[in-house]
């Protein structure tokens, strides 16, 4: 076996865990955008925001876009505390978070939205970007 089969059995492997681990948290893994399935991992199992809903913006321009359970409601602290630190790198990561209020009776939700945007949807740039998001919250749950 070669090493590059080794190493593909390996990310499958891996993509199985990640899966399993999902679909045990209520997360829908087979509805989400793959592109997306790094940062959500990283929301929810290493900063503890539970997720909602995610979009990797198909359309030209589209935002990337993650809406937080309104339990995350209770963690405002945290994603304030977010907010700042992601404004002190505003150049390159240009994410923001905004409180969605709707229906009645009102619902209120946290919006985690990455402003960039790209002409094609499908940019090597745009993943780069993504990634970068995901470094940046890798990092902050790694000095939690």
């Amino acid at each position: 076996m070669s090493m590059n089969s080794i190493d593909l059995l390996f990310e499958d492997n891996m993509k199985l865990n990640q899966r399993e681990k999902f679909l045990k948290n209520g997360i829908p893994y087979d509805e989400l955008d793959t592109q997306m399935i790094n940062l959500i991992d990283i929301l929810n199992f290493k900063m503890g925001l539970k997720t909602r809903h995610c979009c990797f913006g198909h359309k030209p321009y589209e935002e990337i876009q993650v809406m937080f359970e309104e339990e995350v409601n209770l963690k405002e602290d945290q994603i304030l505390e977010l907010a700042e630190l992601a404004g002190r790198e505003w150049k390159g990561l240009q994410l923001s978070f905004s409180k969605w209020a709707r229906f009645s009776p009102l619902m209120f939700n946290w919006s985690l939205v990455l402003s960039k945007r790209f002409r094609d949807p499908e940019d090597a740039n745009k993943y780069g970007y993504l990634r970068s998001v995901e470094e940046f919250f890798e990092s902050y749950a790694a000095k939690k």
